[in-house]
């Protein structure tokens, strides 16, 4: 790096702060030096320095070569992360786009920039807290869109508006430039068309690089497919519309920098969609079927750069990424100055007794029974009670409780009198979409304390039920793959929940509650340590992944194209176990018994598995080396909760419902 300033070295890094400030000598009297320290404020020279020093040491995999402070907090992706891990990973190259941001009053620096992983476009947005010569806050998202990458690349540089300095005389303050973000997320949110929509005429907005207003004719508007002309108006008029009214929240709103000097806002919020909205009637008179994607609960964590001249909006730059429902952010920002409480009452709960299996089984009942309501409170809660949705702590009668319509024909009821808990394993109707649950439900003096739940969805293809007018459903099919998300290697099937196998159902003789919980045990060191002699597996032992075999299946997925003989999940249990790919390239983390069934012999288990995303080959015993595959290069945690059939202290089937979610993120409860 060059530059006029002077060279701090911090931690092995050396990096340039003030470009007016002298070096300080070594054996300079100390009161001298700590009067000469480089300290904030800052000037925008300095703080793009620091972006440029904070990229250089991402892309060689080096914090070392980067000023941060002993206590530096490092967030990707929503998720609190030890920093060299994450992208430090996988991401070897920068892009030619780079879109700064500086607020140097706060010492905060943001940056929108596109690069490469494995050779794999994606969209970087950076910001930085400093203090004084160090780097004390990284927080970043990695959108993997290798169209939108390829669109900034071809972009090269921020458009000259988004450079042009404010008149000193009609720059705002930060508060101004604060509301007026808030401004825009307001009229966004359950978008009406009546709202405050301050754009000015020639207000250019761009997602992903992709311009989306003033075109010049009709095109597809991503997962909101639609004849209805949105692309080729304005600004103002596409607000007006009210075409966006399916963004049921916009939540943790903040403004991460606000470059005063420029006008400009680097704005962050979580946008929730909770999937009721069906249909939007347009103001104009028309009506819209809204696109399938918008019919299970999601959310957004959604970057928006504003460009603001007195008080409106003269350009948008949007990037967004899909991550479970009720995400929040790692490094929260200032709350706002307005904030609107309502009390609930509900009704004193009355205990109910849970000594039995058949009972905790009838209490599971009436919790999905509650769910398909959404009634939670006619439930006998505890005063703490506390909600959970892959992973997330979410309000009860928020997110699935919203789109749960009924159940489906799988499902098995799953109860630990030891524990006070029960569950059910079964596949869900959500607004006529196919689903999976993993329900976990603890008592405690016949109340219910804790509810978990793990939601398994078809990514790349979903089927939709539609009633027809007579006795049967019709069935469609619609897109509902999420957004920037690596595909799994085995997509829920739907086809494979017609009814459970009869193997999984009745009474298991001959296994204590620890023979339970040790054949479990075994079975993930035998994971773990890449050998199935471990494992305590019966003879035909079944595995199956999201309703695909996962075990004697000679048409598993091709690891490697150019070693099609290799296929995932041909070999049997113990087979798959020995073989060990994934194993290789996960480790196991936060893994926990949820629910023992003694009764039954079932074992319900939750287990988390990190893939870092840095291997690009692995080598098999008798196999030699594979390729990754693409969706294995980029950081990703699997939730993984399987239900095991035992009997006589062996393994006879296996069902691993598997949820994709960040990298990082933990499991919601402890282990």
């Amino acid at each position: 790096m060059t530059g006029a300033g002077c060279t701090l070295v911090t931690a092995g890094a050396t990096t340039l702060i003030g470009s007016a400030r002298a070096a300080v000598a070594p054996g300079a009297d100390s009161m001298q030096a700590a009067s000469a320290a480089p300290k904030a404020p800052y000037d925008r020279a300095d703080l793009e320095q620091m972006i440029d020093a904070y990229l250089a040491a991402l892309v060689a995999g080096q914090p070392a070569r980067a000023p941060f402070a002993p206590d530096a907090v490092f967030a990707e992706n929503d998720q609190l992360l030890p920093l060299g891990d994450g992208c430090w990973r996988t991401l070897r190259r920068l892009g030619r786009y780079r879109h700064y941001f500086a607020e140097p009053e706060s010492g905060l620096a943001g940056v929108i920039a596109n690069a490469e992983e494995h050779g794999h476009g994606c969209i970087l947005i950076v910001t930085l807290k400093l203090e004084g010569p160090t780097i004390a806050r990284v927080e970043q998202f990695v959108i993997r869109d290798p169209n939108g990458a390829k669109l900034y690349e071809e972009l090269g540089q921020p458009d000259p508006v988004w450079l042009e300095p404010i008149p000193p005389a009609q720059r705002q303050s930060r508060e101004a430039l604060e509301a007026a973000a808030w401004i825009y997320f307001q009229a966004l949110e359950r978008n009406d068309g009546a709202g405050v929509y301050p754009f000015r005429d020639d207000c250019e907005r761009i997602e992903h690089a992709r311009r989306t207003v003033r075109q010049p004719k009709l095109e597809g508007y991503g997962h909101a497919d639609t004849a209805v002309d949105f692309v080729t108006l304005k600004a103002k008029a596409q607000y007006e519309l009210g075409m966006m009214a399916f963004v049921t929240r916009i939540r943790d709103r903040r403004a991460a920098v606000v470059d005063i000097e420029r006008g400009a806002v680097l704005g962050q919020s979580g946008w929730d969609f909770d999937g009721t909205l069906q249909t939007i009637h347009f103001r104009d008179g028309r009506d819209w079927q809204i696109p399938p994607y918008f019919r299970t609960p999601r959310t957004h964590q959604v970057t928006e750069a504003f460009k603001v001249i007195n008080g409106s909006f003269r350009y948008i730059e949007m990037t967004l990424m899909e991550v479970p429902f009720g995400t929040r952010q790692a490094i929260p920002g200032r709350a706002p100055t307005v904030s609107l409480t309502y009390a609930r009452t509900r009704p004193t709960p009355q205990p109910v007794s849970t000594a039995t299996g058949a009972q905790l089984r009838a209490l599971t009942q009436r919790v999905l029974d509650a769910m398909i309501r959404n009634s939670p409170y006619e439930l006998p809660l505890a005063d703490r009670v506390r909600y959970t949705e892959n992973g997330l702590t979410v309000t009860l009668g928020e997110g699935l409780w919203k789109s749960l319509d009924g159940l489906r024909e799988w499902g098995i009821s799953v109860a630990d009198p030891a524990s006070g808990q029960a569950g059910w394993v079964g596949s869900l109707d959500e607004f006529g979409l196919f689903a999976m649950l993993a329900l976990r439900i603890r008592t405690a003096g016949g109340l219910i304390s804790e509810i978990e739940a793990i939601v398994a969805r078809p990514e790349i293809e979903a089927v939709i039920r539609r009633h027809s007018g007579t006795d049967a459903d019709v069935e469609l099919k619609g897109a509902t793959f999420s957004m920037f998300v690596p595909r799994l290697l085995a997509d829920l099937d739907p086809a494979g929940f017609a009814r459970p196998d009869p193997a999984l159902l009745g009474r298991a003789g001959g296994s204590s509650r620890s023979d339970l919980l040790g054949a479990v045990d075994r079975y993930f060191e035998a994971f773990t340590r890449r050998d199935g002699s471990l494992a305590p597996l019966a003879g035909g032992c079944k595995r199956r992944e999201n309703g695909i075999a996962a075990s004697d299946n000679p048409q598993g997925p091709i690891i490697d194209p150019g070693r099609p003989e290799f296929r995932l999940y041909a070999r049997d249990c113990g087979g798959e176990l020995d073989a060990g790919f994934l194993a290789r390239l996960v480790r196991l983390r936060e893994r926990r018994t949820l629910l023992v069934d003694e009764e039954q012999g079932l074992v319900l288990d939750l287990a988390l598995l990190d893939n870092p995303g840095s291997s690009t080959e692995v080598e098999l015993p008798r196999v030699g080396s594979l390729k990754v595959p693409d969706s294995c290069l980029v950081p990703w945690t699997d939730l993984h909760a399987q239900l095991f059939k035992i009997e006589d202290g062996r393994i006879s089937h296996i069902e691993d419902l598997v949820r994709r979610v960040p990298y990082g993120q933990r499991s919601g409860w402890k282990a």
